[in-house]
């Protein structure tokens, strides 16, 4: 890695963890390699009297000289050792207080929380080898899938729900009717698309992603491990060359190896996702046949691409034709108030294709997921196989149909 050190005289932009050493990054891509480049700006930002009381203390804390649930000097006694007034000492401690260091218990002063402890600092901006690779990881699959039923393992690859976060009864009894009342029908193939009403309660919930498409628009998948497979097939051929963010889900990798592709591995922010002044680049020195992203919680860092850079890698790789394969199965598992929407809602030539499925809300045993193919419709049903889910139909259909809302609610029990 090599440090170019340049002085500045402004703020513009700056990042960092320590107020005495701010940094503005940017990556310059060179071959295949990526060069950080970061401006070390000479300014000190003036800290305030509270907040250097407030690191002193903290550093107590961190060093061990008060433990969890320790009483700190009262406000008048580090006013006088420190020589501050007590207003102060007092905005310290808040500021503590605030920042999940300290709390305040009525009539006795300030104490270490118990929940306290240190913050992790984020990763680091992943550095791939940009090139064209061969993937290789099957081995390291079939060490996992091994001990896949070991009990006294947690299993932190797979991405699945509590059972016991589900409406499993629910599910269970509305499998068994659906089974009941459709002797015949339940066991049979259905239609190239997939049941018709299910795809109606799939295109109203798409609504929450930004996206407006008709059921015509949507064919019903084998998982979205599927739907993802469907994609690459209809776009690739064997030795081709496939952009993926890094780090990535593993299981797409194992896809990629069983389709014969090359990866080439785009650095992501650990907030922001992929990183596309590089993915440009790579762009313009290999040759790419698809582009593959998780914008929203990525796996395994939980980054979430902001909207403008959706937008701009929608516009990115529309200028050069390269279709964005879009994973959104861990867009419905949000904790803010609105649900994140998808890069497929800034598409306008039908280059995007839109993956997602029920196996992380709903019930991973039932396989079912969607696929918006856009232009790449004929193509995909061509190599898609028929499968039956009515019954997942009916349990949507029950008095959620037109809330997104409350489906996010039912289907996380």
């Amino acid at each position: 890695m090599t440090f170019i050190t340049i002085t500045v005289t402004m703020f513009y932009n700056c990042v960092g963890l320590f107020y005495n050493k701010l940094y503005l990054e940017k990556y310059c891509y060179l071959g295949s390699i990526i060069k950080k480049v970061m401006i070390s700006n000479n300014q000190t930002k003036k800290i305030t009297l509270y907040e250097k009381v407030a690191e002193n203390v903290s550093r107590l804390i961190d060093e061990g000289t008060f433990r969890v649930g320790d009483r700190i000097p009262s406000l008048r006694k580090l006013s006088s050792q420190l020589k501050v007034s007590i207003t102060t000492v007092l905005e310290a401690y808040r500021h503590l207080e605030d920042k999940g260091i300290l709390e305040a218990r009525q009539q006795s002063g300030y104490y270490v929380r118990a929940q306290y402890s240190k913050i992790i600092s984020q990763p680091e901006i992943s550095e791939p080898e940009i090139s064209p690779t061969k993937v290789s990881i099957s081995e390291i699959i079939r060490m996992i899938m091994r001990e896949s039923n070991n009990p006294n393992i947690i299993h932190l690859g797979y991405i699945q729900p509590d059972p016991d976060l589900l409406p499993i009864h629910k599910l269970n009894l509305t499998l068994s009717n659906v089974v009941r009342r459709n002797k015949r029908s339940s066991i049979l193939y259905d239609c190239l698309q997939g049941y018709k009403p299910l795809r109606i309660q799939i295109s109203r919930r798409l609504l929450s992603t930004g996206c407006t498409v008709t059921p015509n628009e949507i064919i019903i998948t084998s998982g979205c491990e599927e739907a993802i497979m469907l994609s690459l097939l209809s776009i690739c051929s064997p030795g081709d060359t496939v952009a993926v963010e890094s780090p990535v889900y593993f299981h797409l990798l194992l896809l990629l190896e069983i389709l014969g592709l090359k990866v080439v591995e785009i650095p992501s922010h650990p907030r922001d996702g992929i990183i596309l002044e590089v993915l440009r680049m790579v762009i313009e020195d290999y040759t790419i046949k698809a582009c593959f992203t998780t914008p929203n919680f990525n796996i395994p860092l939980g980054s979430c691409i902001p909207d403008e850079n959706k937008k701009i890698l929608v516009n990115l790789l529309s200028e050069y034709k390269i279709p964005l394969i879009e994973d959104d199965e861990n867009g419905d598992i949000h904790f803010s108030f609105e649900r994140p929407i998808a890069t497929k809602s800034f598409d306008k030539k039908g280059l995007v294709i839109y993956c997602s499925s029920f196996s992380n809300t709903l019930a991973p045993g039932y396989r079912v997921g969607w696929i918006l193919p856009g232009r790449f419709k004929a193509d995909i049903e061509l190599s898609k196989n028929d499968i039956n889910v009515s019954c997942i139909y009916k349990i949507f259909s029950g008095g959620n149909k037109n809330n997104p809302a409350k489906w996010r609610i039912f289907s996380l029990g």
